[in-house]
């Protein structure tokens, strides 16, 4: 894939994260990385001690005694500035005295038990308060795939002329109390987590990151390395591929696993209707360019069943804000007008805190009594707040991406940043979800 080839991905990827993150969600600004020039965090003055414990979240799970710990901080642009390593004592409580106290950092402990990296919630320290007391949580792994659930599969359909370009992303759950580790044997005999199809003839195939072997192609699919701890919606995987393009070209997504919800979208501009068994017209959205998006939801999809999802008409593609016809001569891709960069940590997120608010705004809104103030007035601005600070989460890993993609921080702490803030990402949506007026 040559350096352009990647940026149109790129582009694409994100196109799906800004109009998801701003969908039924207008007054909600789109959160971008510090710009130039803008002041780092001030070099710490204070320090603190900073004390927690180990807990194995497993029923009848222990804590092996002297795991190694470090503690991190991020600033702001999510450069690391702190990584000291310690040993939690035999019961699994730890300390560290002397840590830096910067106001502008987001820290977090991690250790690693049985192969799998393990990180407290993020938190923030503040030279006028005590640290907070933190817990790393840790849990046996299993090989048992039964706990898998997809919270949602949502596929992003565009018809260029070398085809059409789709683009799943799979927001995963783990339902269970253990984390799920070499799960599926492959045909080298090597192990992996997860493995999901693709189709027949799928080419140009790209993963949003494949680090170290993460992501593998199988026959029929591809497979996903990575540990799936458990917890709502803590992995999230993009795959992008294309097929050549034919009027009523049926998509087919044979579950391996349980899909709670499928959402498909493609740009309005192709003139390209979806149609499928389950699927529902939701209507549709605009992007902050101009591109009108078509939003098909599906619901409920068990292991074994199909998903199939006919493309018909005689497809149109856009030329900058313009539509032209498939034989028009030199015309670029869509994607190429779309803010590019390395914004996928919005993409990956996103995605989840846009059903949040999707649900909240259909769903009915209690009634107050006459003269009373609504009750959908602290759930807004309850919401408001969490989004304020999921927006600055957001900015921290468009920052952090950029660095990577940059060469500035090596892979490893490059795996360990990220997945701090995704955690506290996902920290935030939880709370959003438990606000009154929230989802359900």
């Amino acid at each position: 894939m040559n350096r352009k080839q990647h940026g149109m991905f790129i582009a694409c990827v994100t196109l799906i994260g800004l109009v998801i993150t701003l969908a039924f969600a207008p007054s909600v600004a789109l959160a971008a990385a510090d710009p130039p020039g803008t002041p780092a965090a001030s070099t710490p003055t204070a320090t603190t001690t900073v004390q927690g414990r180990i807990v194995n979240r497993t029923p009848e799970g222990t804590v092996p005694p002297s795991l190694t710990v470090m503690i991190h901080a991020w600033d702001t642009a999510g450069l690391e500035q702190l990584a000291r390593p310690g040993t939690a004592n035999p019961d699994g409580t730890f300390r560290f005295d002397d840590v830096p106290v910067s106001e502008g950092w987001t820290y977090a402990v991690m250790t690693i038990y049985q192969e799998v990296t393990y990180f407290s919630e993020p938190f923030n320290l503040s030279p006028d308060e005590p640290a907070p007391e933190i817990e790393v949580p840790i849990y046996e792994i299993t090989d048992d795939s039964s706990t898998v659930l997809i919270d949602r599969l949502h596929i992003f359909f565009d018809v260029t002329p070398e085809g059409v370009i789709i683009t799943e992303v799979y927001i995963i759950s783990n339902t269970g109390d253990r984390t799920i580790f070499e799960a599926v044997t492959l045909n080298d005999g090597s192990k992996a987590t997860l493995i999901f199809p693709l189709p027949l003839g799928a080419s140009d195939i790209r993963f949003n990151q494949n680090l170290d072997g993460e992501f593998v192609l199988q026959p029929g699919g591809f497979a996903d390395r990575m540990p799936l701890i458990p917890g709502e919606g803590v992995r999230q995987v993009f795959v992008s591929y294309t097929l050549p393009y034919q009027d009523n070209l049926i998509y087919r997504h044979e579950a391996r696993y349980p899909i709670k919800g499928v959402t498909a979208l493609i740009p309005s501009a192709t003139a390209i209707a979806l149609s499928g068994e389950g699927l529902v017209f939701a209507g549709q959205q605009t992007t902050p360019d101009g591109l009108s998006i078509d939003v098909y939801t599906r619901e409920g999809v068990n292991p074994g069943q199909a998903i199939n999802i006919s493309l018909k008409g005689t497809p149109n593609f856009r030329v900058g804000n313009t539509v032209g016809r498939m034989d028009t001569a030199t015309q670029s891709r869509p994607w190429d007008v779309v803010i590019g960069g390395g914004v996928l940590g919005l993409t990956l997120i996103g995605l989840g805190l846009w059903w949040m608010r999707r649900s909240q705004a259909t769903a009915p809104q209690p009634q107050p009594a006459s003269g009373t103030p609504s009750a959908a007035q602290p759930s807004a601005a309850a919401v408001a707040d969490v989004v304020t600070a999921f927006d600055q989460v957001i900015s921290e890993i468009a920052a952090l991406d950029d660095a990577f993609e940059r060469g500035d921080i090596p892979e490893k702490e490059y795996r360990q940043q990220r997945e701090a803030l995704r955690q506290r990402a996902r920290e935030l949506l939880a709370e959003a979800q438990r606000v009154p007026g929230g989802s359900q």
